[in-house]
């Protein structure tokens, strides 16, 4: 069907309405049933060639329906597509290795400067680097000599404190082996046979004399016997002092000094042996002459706690009294011209007397 322009009387192409468009086998209909046809084959080829390829990949085991020559085609497809992927991982390991490649040139571009900055460093030093090293060096220099000038004051000052206490080793005398101020320097063996005024001021003197040995050295004692002691003696309360405690302290204090000097090598120590060997006596002049201590080196070691010097102290002190005892037992049967035990005691105490 043709149609009539009415402005230009000329006839254009024909026009259909869309029923017609849609229903006339002659029309559109013929070409959809034929599009719908395309569309169907090739759902069912792609799907043939997914499974081509599944199974000519090794994904797919089940035999499909075919020719002989698609039969024949599997093993070949199979060998192409596996050069494809061997083809795709050398081109992915090609790439991977430029990349390791190119990495270690830049290590090596990078030590290769760093080495040549350390030589520059090395050749050409600064001025003001030399400058500062020569100020280190002068100020080593001069902590040194001030050191020394330390040290030599302070052994100035400790040799005038010996000659100021008047700390003396005694041959003549029995049991009295060492003295201060003119009195027995006390160890574990005198104390029964002192009188307990003699055993407090001696322990006085001894304390005052660690307290200025450490003044002079620049230590601190764990203990300050000195002022307590005097403060005791002032107010009338030697009969309630223990003594045993006071040695224990004193003795804490030798040992603590001792390892400041460097007097004792270890501190994992036998301090019962160091106490039956030195006593509290030989112990002290060591430390005040600065001589080397010998000791008995324990595997567990003995820590220097308060408890445990005080319970060593204390069985020291309990079988030097019982000796004490019987030889005063000894002698008071020989003694038959003495009447009474006060009289004896008495005749006894002045040999702690020394000149």
């Amino acid at each position: 069907m043709r149609m009539l322009c009415s402005v230009c009387s000329k006839q254009t192409t024909r026009a259909y309405c869309s029923n017609c468009s849609n229903t006339s086998p002659s029309l559109l209909l013929k070409w959809r049933m034929a599009l719908l046809s395309i569309h169907e084959q090739n759902r069912k080829l792609q799907g043939r060639v997914k499974a081509i390829l599944e199974r000519s990949m090794g994904q797919n085991d089940v035999d499909m329906d075919g020719d002989k020559n698609e039969e024949n085609d599997f093993p070949l497809l199979k060998s192409k597509l596996r050069k494809v992927t061997i083809l795709k991982m050398k081109k992915r390991n090609n790439r991977i290795r430029f990349r390791i490649e190119q990495l270690k040139k830049n290590m090596e571009n990078k030590k290769q400067r760093a080495t040549h900055m350390e030589d520059e460093l090395q050749l050409e030093i600064p001025k003001e680097a030399a400058i500062i090293l020569q100020d280190d060096e002068d100020l080593m220099e001069r902590i040194h000599q001030t050191q020394k000038i330390v040290q030599m004051a302070q052994q100035e000052k400790l040799h005038s404190l010996r000659k100021w206490f008047m700390v003396r080793q005694r041959k003549d005398l029995y049991l009295v082996s060492f003295s201060i101020l003119f009195q027995p320097i006390i160890s574990l063996q005198n104390v029964p046979n002192l009188p307990r005024s003699v055993t407090i001021s001696s322990l006085n003197n001894m304390f005052q004399y660690l307290d200025i040995f450490a003044q002079i050295i620049n230590f601190k004692l764990p203990y300050d016997g000195f002022h307590s002691l005097t403060s005791a003696k002032e107010d009338g309360d030697d009969n309630n002092t223990d003594v045993v405690e006071w040695i224990t302290k004193l003795t804490i204090g030798l040992l603590q000094l001792a390892s400041k000097l460097q007097l004792i090598r270890t501190k994992s120590i036998d301090i019962h042996w160091l106490l039956d060997q030195y006593d509290v006596d030989k112990l002290f002049y060591s430390v005040v002459q600065q001589r080397q201590i010998q000791c008995r080196v324990i595997s567990s070691g003995q820590c220097w706690t308060f408890s445990h010097v005080y319970a060593m102290v204390s069985e020291i002190l309990n079988i030097s009294e019982r000796n004490s005892r019987n030889n005063l037992r000894a002698d008071s049967t020989q003694r038959h011209s003495i009447k009474t035990a006060d009289t004896q005691v008495a005749h006894l105490d002045r040999w702690f007397i020394v000149g």
